[in-house]
């Protein structure tokens, strides 16, 4: 008879060997849509963490997407894969107004890291709110009736074309790369520190809070920093505004961006930026816009209630045909400023003095006002910077071959049941180059042996000794 130490390393092994089964089927799979669910809704449902779902070619009509997992979905073509999601519709009535609204659901919500969504053209009347790192859209077309508003960190949202209402980022080391955005409000804003924001061509205004951000190549209307320090605003196209009336940016790089108008102003600095340099940028017919006659200007420097805007440089910067070059929108001293560098200048356009010498330099100064003065102004234009706005690249298509069993996808009602994957012989077995695969399957079964073959060889051992001792 086994004793009881025996028959408790026994059953250490059997339960050793059943949790080394179920770690090994464990492992992440891919489930197609629509060979094995016919909506993207039931492929999250019946998903596992690390899984991925594909998406074949199609028009698809689904309800809110609900991921909660680390899930990667993506679809064969983003040029002929369409998800129209339909999201419940909430109802508020005010008593005020004696009427009832009518408001869509989010149509995506994740709440997970590691969900990346990628080549599927999304539609919905709802928007997309999602928490977690490591979230990532890339190369989808995707138009909301509602804001997204994505939190996390390292975010990504890379080679898309957005439409939609509002498209909101909070968090740090973002990217926003090479996208297309358009928003019926302030298009997009990011939140966040340590960002990379390059290549996007925004219809709108690009709203950034956040410090040691990286923006460069980007077209927009407006850019706008609310506060932030440290940050590089390079080779962008549209107007730019930095703080606010009580919001501080400071040791900002601006340079080489093209400013065109006509706008209201060409860059506008808020009461408390101090220390920010400005070189390289083309400031150009700005000031034209009506809206007041107090800051219509290439440069419009806000210094309200003794604000402590100080040493501000501005060097090698074309401004060209601006209604004003420079205005101060104070009711303090409008001093601090600093308009050349190591003896170089800012191109003026109105700028009337003589060049004797030759040397590029102009003999006297350009006056600004009685405390602001360009000591060096150039007396030609340099180049203006070219931008390089690049459009979104689409993912080449995915192909995993032809479908197991197509099915229509318009008005999907039933959730089948996947059938298991069946295996067909190979016609003909080339002996060269052979290799061994050890899939889950395989694995679980040696060590189900192994564990198996243990068990019996110590009941062996146990009763050869027992019967010796007998």
């Amino acid at each position: 008879m086994l004793k009881p130490s025996a028959v408790l390393f026994i059953a250490c092994i059997l339960l050793i060997s059943a949790a080394s089964v179920n770690q090994v089927n464990a492992g992440s799979k891919t489930i197609i849509v629509p060979d094995d669910y016919p909506t993207i809704t039931q492929a999250i449902a019946s998903a596992s963490a690390g899984d991925t779902i594909y998406v074949r070619n199609g028009v698809y009509n689904d309800s809110c997407f609900e991921i909660n997992k680390p899930l990667t979905i993506s679809g064969e073509d983003v040029r002929n894969n369409f998800v129209i999601i339909n999201p419940t519709i909430e109802s508020v009535y005010s008593s005020y107004f004696n009427r009832t609204y009518y408001y869509p659901d989010d149509a995506i919500i994740i709440n997970s890291d590691n969900v990346r969504i990628s080549g599927l053209t999304i539609n919905s009347t709802g928007g997309i709110t999602g928490n977690g790192d490591e979230v990532q859209l890339v190369s989808n077309i995707i138009t909301l009736g509602k804001t997204c508003s994505l939190t996390g960190s390292k975010v990504a949202i890379e080679r898309c074309t957005l439409t939609g209402d509002d498209w909101r980022i909070e968090g740090s080391n973002i990217t926003l790369s090479q996208n297309r955005v358009n928003a019926a409000n302030h298009s997009i804003s990011v939140n966040a520190s340590y960002c990379n924001l390059y290549s996007n061509n925004i219809s709108g205004s690009l709203i950034v809070w956040g410090s040691y951000n990286t923006i460069t190549h980007n077209s927009y209307d407006l850019m706008h920093v609310f506060y932030g320090d440290y940050n590089t605003i390079q080779g962008n196209s549209g107007e730019i505004s930095l703080g606010n009336s009580d919001r501080s940016c400071s040791n900002n790089i601006v340079s080489g961006n093209q400013i065109r108008g006509p706008s209201v102003w060409g860059i506008w600095i808020g009461s408390t930026c101090r220390d920010n340099l400005f070189y390289d940028n083309y400031i150009m017919d700005e000031g034209y816009a009506t809206y007041g006659a107090e800051y219509n200007s290439g440069v419009c420097i806000c210094n309200l209630n003794g604000g402590s805007g100080l040493n501000n440089t501005f060097y090698h910067n074309a401004f060209i045909n601006n209604s004003a070059n420079v205005k101060f929108y104070s009711d303090y001293h409008t001093g601090g400023s600093i308009w050349d560098k190591g003896g170089v200048g800012n191109y003026w356009s109105d700028y009337t003095g003589a060049d004797l010498n030759g040397d590029g330099i102009g003999d006297t100064p350009y006056v600004i006002n009685s405390e602001n003065k360009d000591n060096y102004p150039l007396v030609a234009p340099f180049e203006a910077p070219t931008i390089n706005i690049a459009l979104p690249v689409y993912d080449q298509p995915i192909n995993l071959g032809t479908p197991v069993s197509p099915q229509s996808t318009a008005t999907p009602t039933v959730t089948p049941t996947p059938s298991p994957a069946k295996w067909t012989p190979p016609s003909s077995i080339d002996s060269t180059g052979v290799t061994l695969e050890l899939t889950p399957e395989i694995t679980a079964v040696a060590i189900v042996l192994l564990a198996s073959a243990i068990a019996i060889a110590v009941l062996v051992f146990a009763r050869r000794r027992g019967a010796a001792k007998a």
